[in-house]
């Protein structure tokens, strides 16, 4: 991502109830949720299901980056009660 390192992944939900992405905090830059190109508040993963962070799609950006991340390193993003995302940087 030009602007920043896009984070891609899969988050699951085993709980009956909604849950909700709704910020997230790394060393490495400012974090941000986008759906698409657009920002947003927050990212739905459903009740007993899961959901894709993806281009195109909902994900989590990190801007402000410092020092150019390169393959094979590992960039760190807490999103709060619902873990950590291990981030490995699969090109540059």
């Amino acid at each position: 991502v030009p602007d920043g390192v896009a984070v891609y992944a899969t988050l699951n939900n085993p709980g009956m109830y909604d849950a909700y992405v709704q910020s997230g905090t790394s060393d490495a830059g400012k974090v941000e949720l986008r759906d698409g190109a657009k920002p947003t508040s927050n990212i739905l993963i459903p009740s007993f299901g899961a959901v894709e962070l993806k281009a195109g799609g909902p994900y989590v950006l990190i801007t402000g980056v410092k020092g150019q991340p390169k393959a094979g390193d590992t960039i760190e993003v807490d999103i709060g009660h619902i873990g950590t995302l291990r981030n490995i940087i699969a090109d540059e």
